[in-house]
């Protein structure tokens, strides 16, 4: 029979040498330093994260308050556009109001220039009767004339107070028309000035 081998070590197992030792050491450290330093990149990226979950929320309070902004401002113009409209509508009303006003003082001041040439034909024809001598034909136009000439007071005093009516509302009226026109440039100054702000908000944000 061959000879057995001798053992390494008086236990039986084998001894590794010191090279291998210092290389098992080496990696180990090495090992413990990647882990710290992936220990240090995850802190590095939870405070990134962090951050960036911070700037999203001001950003997206910046977002609502901005909205918030615009919703108030396009009920301000839609308030301001309905003003406008309701001052538009005011103007064609008067306007229209004082047209028809001035057809009436037409149409009265027409009625009392043809009762006064009714009455100068009929002083004309009590001339001519007289003229002719006709008592009779002058008593008729003599009543007729004063019939005529009451009714056309009447009709002259009644002319006269629709006149002065129609002229006082003409002056109420051109003033209400002065007044509503000037609201209505105020009204639109102001549409222009908050058209202005939001366009000047959205170029900001």
């Amino acid at each position: 029979m061959g000879k057995r081998a001798r053992s390494l070590s008086p236990s039986g197992t084998h001894v590794l040498p010191s090279e291998v030792l210092r290389n098992v050491r080496y990696a180990i450290r090495s090992r413990d330093t990647e882990i710290m330093q992936l220990q240090r990149k995850m802190k590095n990226a939870d405070a990134q994260i962090n951050e960036l979950v911070a700037r999203f929320e001001n950003t997206e309070e910046a977002r609502r308050r901005l909205e918030r902004q615009l919703n108030d401002a396009k009920k301000d113009v839609d308030a301001q556009a309905k003003a406008v409209e309701d001052a538009t509508r005011e103007i064609r009303r008067l306007e229209e109001r004082l047209r028809t006003a001035d057809s009436d003082k037409t149409v009265s001041e027409n009625a009392r220039k043809h009762l006064e040439d009714e009455i100068r034909r009929m002083k004309i024809l009590l001339d001519q009767t007289v003229a002719d001598g006709e008592r009779k034909a002058l008593e008729d136009a003599e009543n007729q004339m004063r019939l005529l000439e009451d009714d056309y007071k009447s009709r002259i005093t009644e002319l006269t107070r629709k006149i002065d009516v129609l002229q006082d509302d003409n002056k109420r009226l051109k003033g209400d028309l002065a007044g509503v026109k000037d609201k209505f440039r105020n009204l639109e100054i102001e549409y222009n000035s908050t058209i202005r702000k939001i366009d000047e908000k959205g170029e900001q944000s």
